[in-house]
């Protein structure tokens, strides 16, 4: 993956142009039917859970997997953290900070913030024992660029390891172009219910 600096990620996102598009992806991913989002979140994880198996977790006997809870029409992550955990693996949830990397918890119980987000509180974990994190987002492309929700959290925190990200989505949050500013930091693959969507390798990714 691409060196970034997390210095390079603007404190304040406000006004970026991306604003317009980040909004009308995440009224898509909202407005998925119910039926139509349970069939899709089971075929992702299941996706999901073999994709890390194959090409990750096969050479740790008990891997740490950086894993989200669904917020705000997010792709649902409870059957993979279940089928990740009953496979020995250890799960270490994010906790955000206003213009900073996450940190990471061992969840033993949580909260949540006046609009929703899930927050957790645990034993903190150290970046560098994450083996692979599992992020979400409002767009990707093909190229494994992401649109967040707009703090830069994931891409102040990836840089600062080299596990590998996937990213999990809707099919229809695969757009032809995700517009990227230089504090971007691509995905390694991105997971949706019909495909794998396998990035670029780094040597042939835009720097």
């Amino acid at each position: 993956m691409r060196p970034i600096s997390a210095g390079l990620i603007p404190t304040a996102m406000t006004a970026d142009p991306r604003r317009a598009l980040r909004q009308e992806m995440r009224v898509l991913r909202r407005q998925i039917a119910p039926e139509r989002r349970a069939a899709a979140d089971h075929a992702i994880q299941w996706r999901a859970a073999q994709w890390l198996t194959a090409q990750w977790l096969t050479a740790q006997r008990h891997p740490t997997v950086a894993l989200y809870r669904a917020f705000d029409g997010e792709v649902s992550t409870d059957a993979l953290r279940a089928k990740l955990e009953a496979d020995g693996a250890r799960i270490v949830d994010p906790i955000f900070h206003r213009g900073r990397a996450l940190s990471f918890v061992q969840a033993t119980g949580w909260t949540t913030t006046s609009y929703g987000l899930p927050v957790p509180t645990g034993i903190p974990i150290e970046i560098a024992s994450i083996d692979a994190f599992v992020v979400p987002g409002v767009a990707f492309d093909r190229q494994g660029h992401r649109l967040g929700m707009g703090g830069g959290a994931y891409d102040r925190t990836l840089p600062l390891s080299e596990a590998p990200a996937l990213a999990l989505a809707y099919a229809q949050q695969i757009i032809p172009s995700v517009p990227i500013g230089p504090w971007d930091h691509p995905m390694d693959a991105v997971i949706t219910e019909v495909e794998v969507v396998q990035s670029a390798p780094p040597s042939q990714r835009d720097v």
